[in-house]
């Protein structure tokens, strides 16, 4: 499958911020951030030209350029090693590439190759997941992870000594890619489902992982709570600061309570227990 590469000459961080969340909810699936410059890909089959247009607020694009390039699948990878950096998350955790050296200065070290997947660390939403999890004891849990991307957060929870977890994705390259991963980790113990909601298997779960995006979740948060055991967790992302209100009032209604909330480039991440 071949992707194409959108060109968004966009400087300030807040607008790209709100670009990544629009294009989210119209199929992009990555995004990379250069110092004047956002990346989005998308499967060439699926770009709409006319949709982007009309779905980018005028009165904050008001004359938004970009440019189009198709990317190869075997071309993806060369392009990710140009712009791959490892990402450090609370001094605790460190996202690299196979390519990268392991340090050793680090309690966590998680490889991730991602094959046109979304998942690094690098957008803000990630790291913040994995941050809460940080803050949790994963310890013989048994964990799902919706919209699973690259796997990283699935992975990350077998690191942390899970005894099991989904990762459950509706998008093929996802799924293989999760696989990939897994491999490249050494992880075990994941059981990698195509498909979405209507996937999730019957056991109950200690904690849910789910960083998607704000329509998605409003939806999905009833059917992610059905699925948590009493007093589980569910640790939710892929949402801008001002849709947070929303999110909390679903997730309240669905009879879960905040227990930590992080923020970081106008995103957020909340931690939820049932």
């Amino acid at each position: 499958m071949d992707y194409l590469q959108i060109s968004f000459p966009e400087q300030e961080q807040e607008k790209r911020d709100i670009l990544i969340a629009l294009l989210s909810e119209l199929g992009y699936e990555s995004f990379q951030e250069t110092d004047d410059h956002l990346f989005a890909f998308i499967p060439e089959s699926a770009f709409d030209a006319e949709l982007l247009t009309k779905s980018l607020p005028g009165e904050i694009f008001p004359a938004l350029h970009y440019n189009t390039g198709l990317i190869s699948e075997r071309n993806w990878n060369k392009l990710w090693e140009q712009n791959f950096e490892p990402v450090i998350i609370a001094d605790r955790c460190r996202v690299i590439a196979p390519f990268h050296d392991k340090s050793g200065d680090y309690q966590y070290e998680i490889i991730i190759e991602p094959q046109m997947s979304f998942g690094t660390a690098h957008h803000a939403t990630t790291a913040l997941m994995i941050e809460l999890m940080l803050n949790l004891n994963l310890n013989n849990k048994l964990v799902l992870d919706m919209g699973c991307g690259t796997g990283i957060l699935a992975i990350f929870a077998m690191i942390r000594k899970a005894t099991k977890a989904w990762a459950i994705d509706n998008n093929r390259w996802a799924y293989h890619n999760t696989l990939h991963n897994l491999k490249l980790n050494r992880v075990g113990d994941v059981e990698v489902v195509e498909g979405g909601k209507e996937k999730i298997p019957n056991p109950g779960f200690d904690m849910i992982l789910a960083n998607i995006n704000r329509n998605v979740l409003l939806e999905d948060i009833p059917t992610y709570t059905r699925h948590l055991k009493k007093n589980g967790h569910i640790l939710l992302s892929g949402f801008l600061e001002h849709d947070a209100e929303a999110i909390e009032s679903i997730c309240n209604k669905s009879g879960l309570h905040g227990i930590q909330k992080l923020k970081k480039d106008e995103w957020v991440a909340e931690a939820f227990r049932k």
